[in-house]
Order: C-alpha cells, then sequence, then structure tokens
C-alpha cells in the first residue's frame, strides 16, 4: 500500500467515534448478511450448514494473518497500516458471527439462546474480546506496542478454534437445565470482557519486562518505556475488574436462582474467587512501593495464566457444577 493511500486509512481511523461507528457498522452488516443468507434454518438443520460454522476456517485464516501482520510490524519498529486495518476487520467480523450463532441458536434449539453455551462458542467470544480491548487500548492510549502479544494471541487462539472445530465441537449444543435463565447472556459477557482485559494486561506485562531488560544491558528497543507499559497494564485491569466483579455477583445471583444457594465452593466458582483475588491484590499494590518494581509485570502475568487455568483448565479437567463447559 503505498505512503498517500496509508496516510488516509491511518486518519481515518485516528478518532475513537470513528473506530467505533464503523466496527458497529461492519457487525450489523455481517449479521445482516447471516440472517439474510440462511433465513430458513431449524432443528433438523446440520451445524456444517450454519453460516457461523461455516465461516469458522476463513474467521481462524483472517486472525492468525493479522496476527502475524501485527507480529512483524512490532519486529519492524513500525505499524503496519495493512496490518492494524486487518485484525480490525477480523475483529468486525468476529463479533458479527457471534451475532450470527445466537441468531442460529436461538431459531435451531428448542427455547431459543444467545448461543454462548459451550467451550467452542464463548473461546470466539473471548478472541473477540481480546482482539477488540487490544486494539481500542492501542489506539486510545496511542500505545503501539501491544501488536506482539495481540498477534500471539492471535494466532494461538485461533489453532485452538480450529482444534475444536476439528473435533466436532463447532455449532449449538443443547442448554442444559441450568443454563436456561436470564441471567446467561448478561453473566457471561461480563465474564469475558473481564479476562479479554486481564490478558491485555499481561500483554502490558510482558512489555514492561523486555522493556526493562533491554535498560539493563543498555539495548536500544523501539518497546515502550517502563511507565507507559506499567500504566497500560494498570489500565486495563481497571477496566477489567470492576466488569469480573460483577460477573461474579451475577453468577452468585444466577446460582441461587439455579441450586438455591449463592455459592457452593464449586471448581469454577473457586477459581473465579482465586482470579477475583489476585487482581484485587495487583490493584492494592499499585498503590504503594510494589508499584515502582518487577513485581506488578509479573503479577500481571501470572494473573494471565490463573485466568487462563480459570477459563480452560476448569471447564475441560475438573468436574463440577459448571462441567457443563467440558469437550463432549
Amino acid at each position: 500500500m503505498n505512503a498517500p493511500a496509508t496516510n488516509i486509512i491511518s486518519a481515518f481511523f485516528s478518532r475513537t467515534s470513528t473506530y467505533i461507528a464503523v466496527f458497529f457498522a461492519l457487525v450489523f452488516a455481517v449479521f445482516a448478511y447471516g440472517i439474510y443468507s440462511q433465513p430458513s434454518i431449524d432443528f433438523t438443520t446440520s451445524p456444517d450448514d450454519l453460516l457461523s460454522v461455516r465461516l469458522v476456517p476463513y474467521l481462524c485464516g483472517a486472525f492468525v494473518l493479522s496476527g502475524a501482520g501485527l507480529m512483524l510490524s512490532a519486529f519492524l519498529r513500525s505499524m503496519l497500516t495493512p496490518s492494524w486495518v486487518l485484525a480490525y476487520l477480523t475483529t468486525s467480523l468476529c463479533f458479527g458471527m457471534l451475532f450470527i450463532n445466537g441468531f442460529e441458536s436461538y431459531q435451531v434449539l428448542d427455547g431459543g439462546h444467545i448461543g454462548l453455551n459451550n467451550l467452542f462458542q464463548v473461546s470466539i467470544l473471548l478472541l473477540g474480546m481480546v482482539a477488540v480491548l487490544g486494539l481500542w487500548f492501542d489506539m486510545r492510549m496511542k500505545f503501539r506496542g501491544l501488536a506482539v502479544f495481540n498477534g500471539a494471541v492471535f494466532i494461538a487462539g485461533s489453532l485452538f478454534i480450529l482444534w475444536l472445530y476439528g473435533i466436532g465441537e463447532a455449532g449449538p449444543r443443547e442448554l442444559v437445565p441450568a443454563l436456561r435463565s436470564y441471567w446467561l447472556p448478561w453473566h457471561v459477557m461480563a465474564n469475558f470482557i473481564g479476562y479479554g482485559a486481564f490478558m491485555v494486561a499481561a500483554g502490558g506485562g510482558v512489555l514492561e519486562l523486555w522493556r526493562r531488560r533491554a535498560d539493563e544491558k543498555q539495548i536500544k528497543t523501539h518497546v515502550p518505556t517502563v511507565e507507559e507499559c506499567r500504566n497500560m497494564s494498570l489500565s486495563a485491569v481497571k477496566f477489567g475488574f470492576p466488569i469480573f466483579t460483577l460477573a461474579v455477583i451475577l453468577g452468585s445471583l444466577w446460582a441461587y436462582d439455579s441450586w438455591g444457594g449463592y455459592w457452593s465452593w464449586d471448581p469454577k466458582e473457586t477459581w473465579a474467587l482465586i482470579v477475583w483475588l489476585s487482581y484485587a491484590g495487583y490493584l492494592h499494590a499499585s498503590y504503594t512501593t510494589l508499584s515502582r518494581g518487577k513485581v506488578m509485570p509479573i503479577w500481571a502475568i501470572s494473573g494471565f495464566f490463573i485466568t487462563l487455568f480459570c477459563y480452560l483448565g476448569v471447564n475441560m479437567f475438573l468436574n463440577g457444577l459448571h462441567s457443563y463447559g467440558q469437550l463432549s
């Protein structure tokens, strides 16, 4: 892409309002196409015939390409506009597919639901959350340093989704009785907004350690300053923690509605509490002398692995009241 065209695109996406407006316009366009292209689907429709399933390889391929481009732009010490725009368009496609998936699930399954009740569906949601929050923080804070981390997450997340797709986990599933509730969309969305923000914070932690090492070795680097990286992580946690707290509260209300108790120390609930305590401690430490050392970036990265286990490990390896998240 030549320089004038690159400058025009960069200027077009330089304002937050433009970013948000175009994002929602693209999401709506994808969703509208999904409804228009398959007006008659029912319980007998094969998952392989659903648009949200047929588009999965293309979505993952686009995420891999945009992720590789973002990582390349980081190593080349410049933000390659085509890679950034591809990541932006792919993220819009991802959220459009999530809406299509909700429409299909509501049409196909008895009782209807929004299509966020198995590991395949929420993995696409999490990848989309990491993408949109990572790109938003990059643009809003003029950080431009998360590219390498976002790119790695795009590639790893896409390969995991493709694996789930390959073993037959794609498509809607029947709801277990506990999930037939109006709490479902609010709890899940709040939960994964928090997860996405925590993973973005880990990216800032990785870059802060990278920058510290470069400063110690007196190596030139294009990574932002230690302070900028720390502010990046802290801003992401400050954004995600209240929303994740809301998710825990909503989950407790849902548990009471479904099982008659607010808390049962189920593995998922226990690990959600561990995640919450981890980031509550992180925020508290940010107001102490610990905020000036290496503890904070290590804490942010550790929180990423705790969050990852809460999201994947509990669902795949531990039994409990939330075992409906396991692979079939």
